[in-house]
């Protein structure tokens, strides 16, 4: 049976061996005063992300998008991602949604993740909306979002990735997980045993997390906005394609033309559409009989004669033939 990293780490302190942590010497002049801990659970959640070989040498580096309380140090979400994106946040903030409930606040960093970012008029398009997505999430969830620039603000969950990266790195290790789909399924039982063994027993009772929307409504509430403009019939270009909302029946919805058309693609991958506080689904629009007729042929696909040279190319010989 494999020993875990609990295990191996009282063998080693009963040997003398001391954490590589104990050995560094602590300035002595506190430049960053302690700020006190929040009074309730779910007040104030710290989120942030750490790029780091999780899985050791050898392997990319991978970022953990993670979520602290700040009352009772408790992790209340972990993912998984190659970079550091929109996608891993709504995974963590799925996370709290569905074992806790809406927290008050969110405290991050001035990622452009998080936080406005004015752009130019060459760089201002209608997909790059001044409210950033993840701000508007929250907007519309009643989430307070804070944003900083100093690292130090956020000292719970700074020291957390300190934790993460020596008892979840050797976690990993342990079971010989190398893959961030394989981590990711990990992630869960890892945090109860972590929070078990570390953070504070929370107070549900004084709890300020408010109570969770269907999880249909927080697959709509997770998504990415987009806005579009309808032409003369109802229709739209949505991913390189003519796309339309329709109604129950299976009829496209009349828009009047050059109307502002909000967008969705839920967190399940659903794509839908709003229109005057309706929801729709969205596909692409069928073609008319003058489209199929306007429509230009594509470009016929070109393939090289049987004596051209790049048929004549080996890697044995760079240039072949008889």
């Amino acid at each position: 049976m494999r020993a875990s990293y609990p295990v191996v780490s009282r063998i080693l302190k009963e040997a003398g061996f001391l954490s590589p942590k104990k050995h560094r010497t602590r300035r002595r002049k506190n430049d960053h005063p302690s700020r006190p801990r929040k009074a309730r659970f779910g007040e104030m959640i710290q989120i942030d992300a750490s790029l780091h070989r999780w899985f050791g040498e050898g392997f990319p580096k991978a970022t953990l998008h993670g979520a602290v309380d700040d009352a009772t140090g408790r992790v209340v979400g972990l993912h998984f991602d190659r970079e550091e994106t929109l996608r891993g946040y709504c995974e963590i903030t799925h996370q709290i949604m569905e074992k806790y409930g809406i927290p008050a606040c969110f405290y991050g960093d001035n990622r452009t993740v998080f936080e406005y970012r004015k752009l130019s008029e060459k760089d201002r398009t209608i997909d790059r909306d001044t409210h950033i997505q993840f701000k508007r999430i929250c907007q519309q969830l009643g989430i307070e979002l804070i944003t900083t620039s100093v690292s130090q603000a956020k000292g719970r969950i700074e020291r957390l990735w300190g934790s993460m990266q020596s008892r979840l790195v050797s976690e990993l290790a342990l079971r010989d997980i190398k893959t961030i789909e394989e981590a990711n399924a990990f992630l869960p039982e890892f945090m109860r045993d972590y929070n078990r063994r570390f953070a504070l027993e929370p107070d549900m009772e004084a709890s300020l997390f408010a109570p969770s929307p269907q999880e249909r409504e927080i697959d709509f509430y997770l998504s990415v906005e987009y806005r579009r403009k309808t032409d003369n019939g109802s229709c739209f270009r949505f991913l390189g394609k003519r796309m339309a909302m329709f109604d129950s029946e299976r009829s496209i919805v009349k828009i009047p033309p050059k109307s502002d058309v909000a967008i969705y693609v839920t967190r399940s991958g659903k794509t839908v559409g709003v229109w005057e506080k309706e929801v729709y689904v969205v596909e692409k629009a069928p073609m008319n009989e003058e489209q199929k007729l306007t429509k230009k042929p594509g470009k016929p696909k070109w393939i090289p004669p049987k004596n051209h040279p790049w048929r004549l190319f080996t890697f044995g010989n760079k240039w072949g033939g008889n």
